[in-house]
């Protein structure tokens, strides 16, 4: 036992955050929140020597993402979904030849990739992803409902598929599914 007054403090804080930026007060979150911040402060003295820790465990990481998709319109509602769900948009490819090559420069964590594009389609660019990445997370979109094609897909590695017409949950709902958030 050291000699003279022992005064020690501990003090933490955790702040969740929802993910959703504009809803009611009352509204229930969809999903545990995303962001967490612990903030624990120890400090103390001991004799005459003041001691401080400050220790901060950061938030959780979202996950960075790259959109392929032809349709400017489709890719401004995506990026503006999954920038409201707390995810990062890394790229927007308006054809699957992008796509390939800002996935290889991008190292994205999800990709959301639409079927139907010129240059290359979906299932070409799923391919070469997969090659440059077997582990890759690939999320097809697509308005076609063929379990031929979905059976394909799977075996090809995509992870997932999102059927049109989507909705904000269904993107958001699977990014988390398959990047394990």
């Amino acid at each position: 036992m050291l000699p003279g007054p022992h005064n020690l403090m501990i003090m933490s804080v955790e702040v969740p955050v929802s993910r959703v930026t504009h809803e009611p007060a009352d509204a229930q979150p969809r999903s545990r929140p995303k962001f967490e911040v612990r903030v624990a402060l120890l400090s103390g003295n001991i004799g005459d020597d003041t001691y401080e820790l400050n220790l901060t465990v950061p938030e959780n990481e979202m996950a960075k993402i790259l959109l392929v998709d032809d349709s400017k319109f489709a890719t401004n509602s995506l990026k503006r979904i999954c920038e409201k769900g707390g995810h990062e948009v890394v790229g927007l490819a308006q054809d699957g030849g992008q796509g390939v090559e800002m996935f290889d420069r991008l190292d994205p964590d999800v990709v959301i990739l639409d079927y139907l594009m010129p240059v290359k389609d979906g299932e070409t660019v799923l391919k070469e992803i997969m090659q440059s990445d077997p582990n890759a997370m690939v999320i097809m979109l697509s308005g076609v409902r063929n379990k031929a094609l979905e059976q394909r897909l799977e075996e090809a590695g995509v992870k997932a598929f999102i059927r049109k017409p989507w909705t904000e949950d269904d993107i958001l709902d699977l990014i988390e599914q398959v990047s394990g958030d």
